[in-house]
């Protein structure tokens, strides 16, 4: 898959960086940068039309991320893949997404949300037939818990819950679901 670059927005390093960011992060999540692949700064600045300082900002985030890995020789990589490395994300999330949850039902016991918003992604991923629209229920699914995160109140753990689930991306597309699957998925919603 390529990934058409636009220039950064804006000549802030910030800005660049935050672009070098997104556009890195997504060409890992999707498989474009492949586990194990080493990365050349000099292509990747050429590619998502960044300078270097701008790309070293967001290399050291992706890096503290987990995404990346910086060997001896200073070189980067993608991070590989694992099979206990999805377990542990796994076991983190839940228990990330079970905080979240909690803050999300007190908050509503005690009137200060409503729940509205969650009820209504429920519907929508309930009337998506599973066996042609896997696409729509994991952007339904995704929207999901960004919205759980928001009716947190909870930005710390939504934002640690935001790191698991990114690495846990990864994985995602080495997965086929089958109808079955996201019926579950549907359920566990």
């Amino acid at each position: 898959m390529s990934l058409s670059a636009e220039p950064a927005k804006s000549s802030s390093s910030g800005g660049a960086a935050d672009w070098a960011f997104e556009q890195l992060r997504s060409r890992i999540v999707a498989g474009d940068l492949k586990p194990g692949e080493k990365l050349i700064e000099a292509t990747l600045a050429e590619s998502i039309q960044v300078s270097r300082t701008p790309l070293r900002e967001a290399i050291n985030r992706l890096e503290m991320m987990g995404l990346l890995v910086r060997q001896r020789n200073r070189s980067v990589q993608v991070a590989p893949l694992s099979a206990e490395e999805m377990i542990r994300l796994s076991m983190l999330r839940e228990a990330l997404e079970g905080l979240l949850v909690r803050h999300v039902a007190t908050r509503k016991a005690a009137g200060e949300i409503s729940i509205a918003p969650l009820e209504v992604l429920i519907d929508q991923m309930s009337a998506v037939d599973p066996t042609v629209g896997s696409t729509l229920l994991l952007r339904l699914g995704e929207r999901f818990h960004v919205e759980l995160s928001r009716l947190s109140g909870d930005p710390l753990g939504a934002r640690f819950l935001q790191t698991v689930v990114t690495n846990m991306e990864r994985y995602r597309y080495l997965v086929e679901y089958s109808g079955e699957r996201i019926g579950a998925v549907i359920r566990e919603h």
